[in-house]
């Protein structure tokens, strides 16, 4: 079964864990999933010109650095396993945080980088 994003569920996702060891394979894509999260950070923090005391354009700059902050909150930790070779990882708990963001940030209403990278890491 599919969820809304084309994205397994991710209680299912989370009980195949149980099945596999983590690989050179999924390793790259986490590694590619860091990578494509610093993207989408670096383009919502970007300095913007224009006129900063409309409302609407603070408004909207503040909804930009809110969601820049929420994908580094997701993405930190495994900034910190990846450096560690990913030991220790607890991947369920890596998707359960996807998970609480995506309802936050939905993929169809946010179209990350890094969303090709995570239907590759739950199709694998």
């Amino acid at each position: 079964m599919k969820s809304p994003a084309g994205v397994m569920p991710v209680g299912l996702f989370c009980a195949l864990l149980l099945l596999y060891k983590m690989n050179e394979t999924r390793k790259k894509l986490f590694r590619e999933l860091l990578y494509w999260g610093m993207v989408d950070i670096r383009l919502a923090t970007a300095p913007h010109q224009g006129f900063w005391l409309n409302p609407l354009t603070l408004q909207r700059r503040r909804l930009q650095l809110q969601l820049a902050h929420e994908i580094a909150e997701w993405l930190h930790n495994l900034a910190q396993f990846s450096a560690s070779e990913f030991e220790n990882f607890d991947e369920s708990r890596f998707w359960e945080d996807y998970q609480t963001f995506q309802r936050r940030y939905p993929i169809e209403t946010h179209p990350f980088l890094f969303g090709k990278t995570i239907e590759e890491l739950t199709r694998m």
